[in-house]
């Protein structure tokens, strides 16, 4: 039997996309408060954090693409990523929209602050995280 054709435009797009990375599972967070804070141990080789800010019911994190074996730690504050200098891992993070703030420290380098806020648009920021790109 063959298969059958796409009923909808969502599995025809699906049925064209690219197979996903199979690595872990997303990692559930919830800080305490209004603020977030995402905190990379390091500045690494290669990779890109993306902070995706939506209307869902809680924050989660995945680490996709050349992984190491980073961890992610849950803190009441938010996140800690527990990535190395040789790390190529880039990081998918989704937080709602009730966060006021957002933080994002790599290593020593000043924290980058994101308003966040109700809203109903998807607001998207692309995070380098290796050395070059922050200086």
């Amino acid at each position: 039997a063959s298969p059958r054709a796409p009923r909808t435009l969502a599995e025809a797009r699906d049925a064209k996309a690219p197979a996903r990375d199979a690595g872990p599972p997303p990692v559930a967070f919830g800080p305490q408060g209004r603020e977030v804070l995402l905190v990379f141990d390091h500045v690494q080789e290669r990779g890109v954090a993306s902070l995706v800010i939506r209307n869902v019911p809680e924050a989660s994190v995945r680490a996709t693409g050349a992984t190491r074996g980073e961890k992610l730690v849950v803190t009441g504050s938010g996140l800690a990523v527990r990535n190395e200098r040789t790390s190529r891992a880039d990081y998918s993070i989704v937080i709602p929209t009730r966060y006021r703030v957002v933080r994002v420290r790599i290593a020593k380098q000043p924290d980058r602050v994101i308003g966040g806020g109700p809203s109903k648009r998807e607001w998207l920021w692309s995070i380098p995280l290796n050395a070059s790109a922050l200086r």
